[in-house]
């Protein structure tokens, strides 16, 4: 990145291939800031927090502006702070074509969890959590333990489970069903899912097939039932969008109640 090895905002911003470079720039210079806090983007582990506050920095200054959303959307199944470079050999099921589709969209699978830290800071009463975890990085030894066990610390320490609160946000990313700028979410969402698909770079090729509501679905059930079966996604795209489940029912007819159990 840069002009002749110099990391050149002004240079990145007038030749970056992108339609919205704005929000760019804000994400490269929350770098330069993080820098400064712990030293957070080159520590051992620390990728995950160092691009998710960058990109939340990003969308706080140009809210749904130019947002990275899709990889969340190609690869709802993706452990939360996945990172190739560490995580391959362990998790040698997540690295399939199908289910993460190339290197593109795991990679970005990092980037487009930023929305655990807009759902915490804005919709879960916890403004003030990233910095909470940049000014305890080093006494809480997250470089340790991993940032997300830090993360999970705080959220129990406000009475809340994590797991809970981020089943939540992917319950309300599915439809986009929020309070603020919803139809503004959902909209960047579909136009960074367009564009990896378009984008000659990401390869191999992304299937033209899919769609944001066929990569959402783990499993579509009838409006008028099972017969008492088990109803279950497929093993390889298994545990599911993000560790929790999304089913889809289509065509309900008006007035019928369905229960899953």
């Amino acid at each position: 990145h840069g002009n002749n090895g110099v990391f050149d905002l002004e240079f990145l911003y007038r030749t970056r291939n992108v339609y919205k470079p704005m929000a760019f720039w804000v994400h490269e210079m929350f770098h330069g800031l993080q820098g400064n806090l712990a030293d957070v983007y080159s520590g051992s582990g620390s990728r995950w927090l160092a691009e998710t506050t960058a990109e939340y920095a990003a969308d706080v200054a140009f809210p749904s502006y130019e947002k990275i959303l899709a990889p969340l959307a190609f690869a709802p199944s993706m452990p939360l702070g996945f990172l190739e470079y560490r995580d391959a050999a362990r998790g040698a099921h997540f690295m399939s074509n199908k289910l993460s589709i190339n290197e593109w969209v795991r990679g970005g699978t990092v980037y487009g969890s930023w929305v655990l830290w807009w759902f915490l800071s804005e919709h879960a009463g916890m403004p003030g959590v990233i910095g909470n975890v940049y000014s305890n990085w080093y006494n809480k030894h997250s470089y340790i333990a991993g940032e997300i066990f830090h993360v999970r610390e705080l959220v129990e320490n406000n009475n809340m489970d994590f797991g809970d609160v981020w089943s939540i946000a992917i319950a309300h990313m599915r439809t986009w069903d929020i309070p603020n700028r919803a139809n503004d979410y959902m909209t960047a969402e579909a136009e960074d899912f367009e564009n990896y698909k378009k984008n000659p770079d990401v390869q191999p090729e992304i299937p033209r097939e899919y769609t944001i509501e066929n990569r959402k679905t783990a499993a579509e059930i009838s409006p008028f039932g099972t017969g008492g079966q088990f109803l279950s996604g497929p093993a390889d795209l298994r545990p599911g969008p993000n560790g929790w489940n999304a089913v889809a029912m289509r065509n309900v007819p008006a007035g019928r109640f369905i229960t899953i159990q």
